[in-house]
């Protein structure tokens, strides 16, 4: 069997000349091609004149529509509003396409008995082709490229069939039981059972899974010809999303990371969060007030309310949504800095846009990372000698930390083995029961309770180590061992 035997059959179907390229192992610049054939043909007879009267059975005729939709949003949309270089679509066609895709694979596998595959389709798919001409006339004609990762402008396509339904709801005679598995057997959803999705098509409709028979009684094949072709709906366009990465310095001891509200009640004016976030989700044109849902916070782990966190800081990212930009510029970095410096509460450097796959950096250094904090500590008894000996520890050790009863009202009651690098003491001038501590543990630890015990639920623990009870006057995280994100020129001191 040769391609050309496909392509007679086909064309005597009533199948366009890109449908029927579908079919053939062809490039995708064929189509391009073919579709600007067409193009040229109905522009020198000034009319919309076609090889064939009726419409493509395959296709419902989609790829006519390809160059004056296109058109249509790149004329009307906001789509010039987006300062982003780059751009991916994503077309929704309705069931009834793979439908007579479907019926079309059949009835090439009846007609070249033994020659067509049962479970590869023999063609490329609408989408794919669609997509590829659609895109192509987007990029050319607003000086863009095409993302591969899915990153740039979104632009969702939307197409409805008015014989969508009536079309579709013949698959139900075809395999009940697969709809009844999907949707339940109970009365209550009986009514859902002919909602079908592109998911649950593509698994449960393939020839190989049907009966031919049974399949030809309630569905054509090949696909009868369509009174009506299906028509362009709607479209929509998101902007990309953008990770923005830095490292925050918190210089306050009564400012949360997030907003901390209990019961609808907010319990602090502001958070890290929301000072960073103001400051930086302008520029890409994100209006907080109507749309926070559309900027995410996430950090390298917290410190507590009452803790600064000082040194070089602890990374960060802010994940944008629907931004309007997706250039971050260094001096536009600078002034973001510099006016999240102006609070006096966090200060902000190395502000910088990331990628995606960069995130595990933020993931991996939570689970991963070493921590140096600095504890300003009080004795109930002036410090000796023999105390400040106990607190030179250079060994590491593990310890067995039981979730701490502050924080047992929302995390569940473990015991976390957790690691100790290092301890060391330091008398404080001035001030006979005052001690500094210098520690460095592993990801995770409750330092709070590391110090003075938590009523034994944190073993061993510095007070049990110096035989005395110990407690926090005040708690710095001084670093974290996480170079990330790198650092970048536009900080200033």
């Amino acid at each position: 069997m040769s391609t050309g035997e496909i392509r007679e059959y086909l064309e005597s179907l009533d199948v366009c000349a890109i449908c029927v390229l579908r079919y053939k192992n062809v490039s995708f610049q064929d189509f391009s091609n073919v579709l600007k054939d067409l193009e040229n043909e109905a522009t020198e007879l000034n009319t919309v004149k076609r090889q064939r009267f009726n419409t493509c059975i395959a296709c419902l005729d989609i790829f006519q529509s390809v160059n004056s939709v296109a058109q249509e949003l790149i004329n009307h949309s906001k789509l010039r509003d987006y300062e982003c270089s780059s751009l991916y679509t994503s077309i929704q066609i309705p069931i009834a396409l793979l439908l007579r895709e479907l019926s079309l694979w059949m009835a090439l596998i009846e007609k070249f008995p033994g020659k067509i595959d049962e479970n590869i389709p023999p063609n490329i798919s609408i989408k794919d082709v669609f997509k590829h001409l659609f895109n192509k006339k987007l990029c050319e004609t607003t000086n863009r490229t095409l993302e591969q990762n899915q990153n740039g402008i979104l632009v969702n396509v939307f197409y409805d069939f008015d014989m969508d339904h009536e079309e579709t709801e013949k698959l139900l005679g075809v395999r009940p039981l697969s709809f009844q598995a999907n949707c339940g057997e109970s009365r209550k959803n009986s009514k859902n059972m002919r909602a079908i999705t592109r998911n649950f098509f593509e698994k449960n409709f393939f020839p190989k899974n049907l009966n031919f028979d049974d399949y030809k009684k309630q569905i054509p094949v090949p696909p009868k010809t369509s009174s009506v072709p299906i028509k362009f709906a709607r479209y929509s366009i998101d902007g990309p999303t953008v990770w923005v990465a830095g490292r925050y310095r918190k210089l306050s001891r009564d400012l949360s990371q997030t907003p901390w509200i209990i019961g609808g009640k907010r319990m602090k004016e502001d958070s890290i969060q929301e000072l960073i976030s103001r400051e930086i989700c302008p520029y890409f044109s994100i209006d907080l007030t109507e749309h926070s849902e559309q900027c995410i916070f996430i950090s390298s782990g917290r410190e507590d309310i009452d803790v600064r966190m000082l040194g070089q800081g602890r990374p960060f990212v802010l994940q944008i949504a629907g931004a309007k930009r997706s250039s971050l510029p260094a001096e536009v970095a600078r002034e973001m800095q510099s006016r999240v410096d102006n609070s006096k509460q966090v200060s902000v450097q190395h502000l910088q846009l990331v990628k995606r796959e960069d995130l595990v950096h933020i993931k991996t250094g939570e689970e991963q990372k070493k921590k140096l904090y600095r504890a300003l500590c009080v004795l109930k008894v002036p410090v000796t000698s023999d105390t400040m000996k106990k607190l030179d520890i250079s060994t590491g050790f593990m310890i067995q930390q039981q979730t701490p009863l502050r924080v047992l009202h929302r995390r569940p009651l473990l015991n976390r083995p957790r690691e100790i690098f290092n301890v060391k003491g330091y008398i404080l001038k001035d001030q006979q029961k005052g001690i500094v501590l210098d520690i460095t543990t592993g990801a995770g630890t409750y330092i709070k309770e590391f110090i003075h015990g938590d009523f034994g639920r944190t073993s061993p623990s510095i007070s049990s180590i110096i035989g005395q009870d110990i407690d926090i006057v005040a708690l710095d995280v001084n670093a974290i061992d996480l170079q990330w994100p790198p650092e970048i020129s536009n900080t200033f001191n």
